[in-house]
């Protein structure tokens, strides 16, 4: 991830140290907190959804949710699909999530989504999270039947809120809260 959207700062964030991101504004004088200290944040307030954008974290960040008492609170989702094997092995009780990669036209097809629950299902996860756009009726059915909750990102448009809501979706990975609670409160 690039900082420069949001920071003024152009640098990708892998390159960077923490006492470089730390020094960074990330909006109205917000400093960018580390899993640990969004855990005490969050803690009793929110379930946590945390995405794994690196390889090797695993062990870490299930020492980090132990320690303050969130695993049962918390999803854990990534690309990477063998680190949600890795976490698991460390910790089953931990939910967790396959993220879906944007692909061509195909990915409608049902062989495609077939494969991509079978998969999930196969890593012991709870939940699957798509690109909205490549989730239809059948796949979402699909899922439901196989027990996994159905995600979907990065969902800014109110009509596709509604289209996905009324559809059965289990969540809307959103950049605008604001948006989402208007959809739901409307």
């Amino acid at each position: 991830a690039n900082t420069y959207a949001i920071t003024g700062h152009k640098a990708l964030v892998k390159r960077m140290t923490l006492q470089e991101l730390k020094k960074l504004d990330f909006g109205e004088g917000e400093k960018i907190p580390t899993l640990l200290e969004l855990t005490k944040i969050a803690k009793g307030k929110i379930g946590l959804q945390i995405e794994v954008k690196a390889k090797g974290m695993a062990e870490k960040l299930v020492e980090i949710l132990k320690q303050e008492d969130l695993i049962e609170s918390s999803l854990i989702s990534s690309f990477l699909h063998d680190e949600l094997l890795e976490i698991n092995k460390i910790e089953p009780a931990i939910k967790l999530a396959t993220l879906e990669p944007i692909v061509t036209n195909w990915s409608k097809k049902e062989e495609y989504q077939s494969k991509i629950i079978d998969r999930a299902v196969n890593y012991k996860c709870n939940a699957i999270h798509p690109r909205y756009h490549l989730i239809n009726q059948r796949f979402l059915d699909y899922a439901h039947k196989n027990n996994l909750k159905v995600n979907i990102w990065t969902v800014n448009i109110k009509m596709a809120m509604k289209k996905y809501i009324k559809m059965g979706v289990d969540g809307i990975i959103t950049d605008d809260i604001p948006k989402a609670k208007e959809v739901l409160n409307g």
